[in-house]
């Protein structure tokens, strides 16, 4: 008959028949009592212990079985990443029992009541440990209890205790950003409250933005790998963090600073901070927020204008400027210009808010310089001017000479300067690899015959010359012993009353004859004259453009004009 497990063929009680028996159970009827000590528990004074220490540990040891054990003994082994120490950090000298003093009305001195069921004791000793964790993994405890007083052979129970916790346990504490004309700046306390040092396990701290009313907005602003920080030890750490303008258009920023591993996932306990505004987080000067330096040559300018963020949250600033060292360079009208070699500050500053941006100036020495940088010189005179290139480190040294108005003056590849006509004209020296590298001389020449400032009429001949009321014969000479026409005088007091416009027509006929355009400044100036009542002319109808002016004419013009010219 097949039979299935868990089954069996039983007889009957007179042998005759036999019964299958299903799902057959054993039950025992008869068993002997016995003790069983064993090591169910460890504790320990300090759960994380620096290395070297000294811990006071208590075993806990429980009678396990189902009688009274007579006693016990016990031996601890350390146990240091899996492996067992060959001897024991802790024994018992001799069997520990359940003896103890006869009260009254026993008889025996001493009575064994052993240890009961369920009754547990504890074995507390100092436990040593390495004086170095360097390597260790994890270390605990193995306890070996052994029962005494069985007769043949002594019963013994093994066990792995609860270990200690070699870790590192990081904790950031001390969030608290500043904010500086450079940036924000977080700084930070990082304290290992472990009782290990983790050299080759690679942790970071990351900053990021961390805001529960904008969910969905994300941005890390560092994650800076840090060196392994001893157990107990508190480091003082700083960051700057980079914002965006569009986080601060509150007026703030929440971040979160934490201890992350290779994988990003926290192994501390992180922080939260806040970035505060106290004035614009950032000024951006010529569309550069990272222009920290400018360089410029002596004589060299350049135009500033700055922005600043966040705007929506201060509106209606202005950016400004202030030079530290005025002697080295100046601001004119929004140019920065450089004066003298040598450095100084320039300080953008947004106003009414404050905050700063500071710009280092260099202004360095001419690359080119000319032995002059003014003149005045007479038309059909010359002038040598004379280049001196400065900067050492120029491959090509060749100096390029330009004049702003070849009509007033010219200069040739050597550097003479030669005037043809009245006027202002700027010579310059330039080298021909870098046209920045250069200089210039500004030259004002002067009529051929009027040279000499100790002559009465020099000065007021250059002041009606700089007026542009007179402008000599081909700007060259002046005449000044030459008779002034009618025409001469009638075109000064035209020019000195601002060259006013004029309309109609001249009918003068000898001034007619002369075909004048009626662009010209003699056109002009005698048809202003007749318009405003200055000239009438001659009894036989014409002008007389070129007969001489003699006295009583000129203080008769000057006074019909007078409520004219000013």
């Amino acid at each position: 008959m097949n039979q299935s497990e868990g089954e069996a063929t039983i007889k009957s009680s007179d042998g005759e028949t036999e019964e299958l028996v299903k799902d057959l159970r054993l039950v025992a009827t008869n068993y002997k009592e016995t003790g069983s000590m064993e090591a169910v528990s460890v504790s320990y004074s300090d759960d994380k212990p620096v290395a070297g220490e000294t811990v006071d540990t208590s075993v806990i040891i429980r009678n396990t079985g189902l009688k009274a054990a007579e006693g016990y003994k016990v031996k601890v082994y350390e146990v240091i990443n899996g492996v067992r120490s060959q001897k024991p950090v802790y024994e018992t000298t001799e069997a520990q029992t359940g003896i103890r003093m006869a009260e009254e009305g026993e008889d025996d001195e001493t009575i064994n009541n052993g240890f009961l069921p369920g009754v547990s004791v504890s074995e507390t000793f100092e436990w040593k440990l390495p004086e170095d964790f360097t390597g260790i993994k994890s270390i605990s405890l193995y306890a070996e209890v052994t029962e005494t007083g069985i007769d043949e052979k002594a019963a013994t129970c093994t066990v792995e205790l609860e270990g200690i916790k070699i870790e590192t346990d990081y904790r950031i504490t001390n969030a608290v950003v500043l904010q500086t004309p450079e940036g924000f700046v977080l700084s930070y306390d990082i304290t290992n409250e472990g009782n290990a040092t983790f050299k080759d396990q690679e942790v970071s701290v990351k900053a990021e933005f961390n805001d529960l009313y904008r969910a969905g907005v994300s941005e890390i602003w560092f994650t800076e790998p840090i060196d392994s920080i001893g157990y107990k030890e508190t480091v003082h750490c700083t960051n700057m963090i980079g914002i965006s303008d569009s986080l601060l258009n509150h007026g703030f920023a929440n971040g979160f600073v934490d201890i992350v591993d290779k994988d990003e996932n926290s192994v501390g306990i992180g922080s939260s901070f806040i970035a505060a505004l106290e004035y614009p987080s950032r000024i951006i000067v010529n569309d550069d927020a990272d222009l920290d330096t400018i360089e410029l040559r002596v004589g060299e300018s350049i135009e500033l204008n700055g922005s600043y963020a966040p705007q929506d949250f201060y509106k209606g600033g202005t950016v400004e400027f202030d030079l530290e060292d005025g002697e080295i360079a100046h601001l004119s009208d929004g140019r920065l210009i450089a004066d003298e070699p040598g450095t100084t500050t320039i300080k953008a500053f947004v106003y009414p808010y404050g905050g700063e941006k500071l710009i280092t100036v260099n202004i360095l020495a001419k690359a080119l310089e000319l032995n002059i940088n003014s003149a005045e010189i007479a038309t059909k005179e010359e002038l040598q001017l004379t280049a001196v290139v400065t900067q050492e480190d120029a491959e090509n040294k060749k100096v390029i000479w330009t004049s702003s108005n070849e009509e007033i003056a010219t200069v040739d590849e050597n550097g003479k300067v030669t005037a043809f006509r009245y006027g202002k004209v700027t010579i310059t020296a330039a080298l021909e690899a870098d046209n920045t590298a250069s200089d210039t001389c500004e030259i004002q020449t002067r009529f051929y015959d009027v040279n000499d400032p100790g002559k009465y009429y020099y000065t007021p001949v250059y002041w009606a010359a700089d007026k542009e009321i007179t402008t000599g014969y081909d700007r060259v000479y002046f005449g000044p012993q030459k008779n002034c026409t009618r025409q001469e005088l009638a075109i000064f007091l035209w020019r000195l009353a601002g060259k006013p416009e004029v309309s109609g027509t001249i009918k003068f006929p000898d001034v007619v004859k002369m075909k004048l355009s009626k662009t010209s400044d003699t056109y002009k100036a005698i048809l202003w004259g007749v318009n405003n009542g200055i000239t009438n002319g001659y009894k036989d109808g014409n002008f007389q453009p070129k007969t001489k002016c003699l006295r009583e004419h000129i203080v008769t013009f000057i006074y019909r004009a007078r409520n004219l010219i000013g």
